[in-house]
């Protein structure tokens, strides 16, 4: 769960930096930035020998 968590970090990364050097449109990413904190914060409360 963690290492998909990063790639869909490292893919948001990619998004945003596109859209700020105005390689693709405008998109909100606000909606998918608030879901993936939140599953991270779910996460690191968690044992560290269960994630």
């Amino acid at each position: 769960l963690a290492d998909e968590l990063r790639r869909i970090g490292v893919n948001l990364n990619q998004l945003t930096r596109a859209v700020n050097s105005g390689y693709a449109g405008v998109i909100d990413l606000t909606e998918i930035t608030k879901g993936v904190n939140e599953i991270w914060q779910s996460l690191n409360s968690l044992p560290r020998d269960v994630r």
